[in-house]
């Protein structure tokens, strides 16, 4: 089912480009009406606060869109989540944008959609557009900033990995894997550090060095494409095999 939404949402915002509902103006509004009690708390414990009571919502919707319709209910449920979180379509910027606004828009968001289903991919987009928006609320959110950071550092850590990983399959494979295995097992959150290295490397570029060429630009583009095409295949041979066992 999960497989099948994910599909539907590729197809939809990739080859139709119809626009993600991605938005923070909703979370802001939510931040401010209720600053009077998360600024005052400590940090981890206002992102709980934060967090969890959205995260509630989302999850009891899931579960009772189950067993309704055929399971069509829910398939529509999951698909307006992934309109929320994930953007599929085309990213224009420099070779580093590319790179960068894939992982947090594309494959961060899966990865934990596929780990942990809705669940997953809400909480994951919760902390980071807390970690993104609170500070713009009111400066007393600057706890709560802290340890969302420190929660997305964690969440990060192995899909930057797979995502750097994939990028070497779909690229460039000796230049960007050398690269990747000396840093694998390395403390690393930073994307600018890990994927987008790696991903320069995918191109057979010079990872010390940015170059913002067109034709770089064009390649990082393409370098996801394929990426996400390795995603999807290997998602849908992990589902088949489910089916068949």
């Amino acid at each position: 089912m999960n497989l099948i939404a994910i599909l539907i949402c590729l197809v939809l915002q990739k080859l139709l480009n119809v626009g993600s509902f991605s938005s923070t103006s909703w979370l802001k509004i939510y931040l401010k009406n209720f600053k009077f009690f998360l600024g005052k708390l400590n940090g981890y414990v206002a992102l709980f606060f934060a967090v969890a009571p959205i995260l509630l919502v989302f999850s009891a919707i899931h579960i009772l869109s189950q067993g309704h319709l055929f399971g069509l209910l829910h398939m529509v449920y999951t698909i307006l989540v992934l309109f929320l979180v994930v953007d599929f379509r085309e990213i224009k910027g420099t070779a580093k944008a590319v790179f960068i606004d894939s992982f947090y828009v594309i494959f961060a968001p899966l990865f934990w959609f596929i780990i942990f289903d809705i669940d997953g991919l809400v909480f994951y987009s919760l902390v980071r557009n807390l970690h993104k928006t609170a500070l713009d609320v009111d400066h007393r959110y600057s706890g709560l900033v802290t340890a969302a950071e420190m929660v997305l550092n964690i969440l990060n850590w192995l899909p930057l990995r797979i995502t750097a990983l994939s990028y070497a399959l779909a690229g460039h494979f000796v230049t960007a894997f050398t690269y990747f295995y000396k840093k694998i097992i390395s403390i690393i959150t930073d994307i600018n550090v890990f994927v987008v290295n790696t991903g320069l490397a995918s191109l057979d570029g010079n990872i010390e060095k940015e170059a913002n060429s067109t034709k770089e630009n064009h390649a990082a583009t393409s370098l996801v494409n394929r990426t996400l095409l390795i995603w999807v295949i290997a998602l849908v041979l992990f589902t088949v095999g489910r089916w068949v066992a």
